[in-house]
């Protein structure tokens, strides 16, 4: 199987319009999601790996993947740089989650 593109977040687009991300996408076609959850800001998702301060909010990312979820048929998803053993509000996670569809939101 060929990918026709594979796109990557731009933070800076992600926090001006988190439904860019769909931009310039055929509506309907499949995609594969992979989402480092390190992305996110440690302040308010801190159960990473490799933290990076000032990253966007968690909102932000769940609005960016529910817009993809909206638009695309999302046909996979890796969620990595999650660690668990660090205390976190596993809420955060739930949220990205239930944007693709894959968990209840809370």
């Amino acid at each position: 199987v060929r990918a026709a593109r594979i796109g990557v977040v731009d933070g800076t687009r992600l926090l001006a319009d988190a439904r860019s991300v769909v931009a310039g996408r055929l509506p309907g076609t499949p995609a594969y999601v992979h989402l480092d959850v390190d992305v996110c800001d440690p302040q308010e998702f801190a159960a990473v790996s490799c933290p990076v301060p000032v990253g966007p909010r968690a909102a932000t990312v769940a609005a960016a993947l529910a817009a993809i979820a909206a638009h695309h048929d999302v046909v996979g998803v890796g969620v990595c740089e999650y660690a668990p053993s660090v205390a976190h509000d596993v809420g955060v996670l739930h949220r990205l989650l239930g944007a693709l569809g894959l968990t209840a939101a809370c």
